[in-house]
């Protein structure tokens, strides 16, 4: 696994903003290491399965999202991917220094019927 983190944006710009939405999120940012540009990708699928799918295959080590379904963070997570949330407000680049203080999801199991 890499030291790159994959957030979920909602522009195709290094500025972008997490997105709102998780599989409906249009772009997919990884951020390599310290010293490399980001890169953007098109999140062409729009269907939750697509996007996890194309994340895993990309093997980061964290995503960042605004929002994602309880049940794609854990598929994430059983992946040994740490899946973390963060505001839509600002520059979702602007959260890596910051990820390991965002919250982790809620998962199937910590939500109550």
């Amino acid at each position: 696994m890499s030291d790159t983190i994959a957030l979920i944006v909602s522009a195709d710009a290094e500025d972008a903003p997490l997105s709102p939405f998780f599989a409906m999120a249009p772009w997919l940012m990884l951020v390599p290491g310290e010293g490399e540009r980001p890169a953007i990708q098109r999140n062409a699928g729009f269907q939750a399965d697509g996007l996890i799918d194309l994340i895993a295959g990309l093997a980061p080590n964290q995503v960042i999202c605004g929002h994602i379904p309880p049940d794609a963070a854990e598929r994430l997570m059983d992946l040994g991917i740490d899946v973390r949330v963060g505001p839509c407000s600002v520059p979702a680049i602007s959260l890596v220094t910051r990820a390991h203080v965002l919250p982790h999801p809620a998962l199937p199991s910590e939500i109550e019927s």
